[in-house]
């Protein structure tokens, strides 16, 4: 949470439902996936399941920028290769890391 401290309080919260997993993806829960997905379905109209969709869009996000990075690993030579892009890469790679 130190990492938001600048924001206000009500981002803070936010930002910390964003970055907690739900208790089942970790095998901690006794709930099922198939009733949470019920659960969260029959809620769409409320703010739980406003909530859950930008929780979830949030993890998309996160896992796309994963899977760029993967896909980027993979270009080796053909892309690395280019004198100008280890800095500026870097850069917007690690330009906001320590949050």
């Amino acid at each position: 949470m130190t990492s938001w401290s600048h924001l206000p309080s009500e981002l803070q919260m936010v930002m910390e439902r964003v970055l907690t997993d739900r208790f089942w993806q970790a095998g901690i829960s006794n709930e099922s996936r198939d009733e949470f997905y019920a659960r969260v379905s029959g809620s769409r109209s409320s703010m739980e399941g406003f909530a859950s969709t930008v929780r979830g869009t949030a993890r998309q996000v996160r896992e796309q920028g994963y899977q760029i990075l993967y896909g980027m690993t993979k270009l080796r030579e053909q892309f690395y290769g280019y004198k100008e892009l280890p800095e500026p890469l870097a850069q917007a790679l690690f330009s906001n890391a320590h949050a």
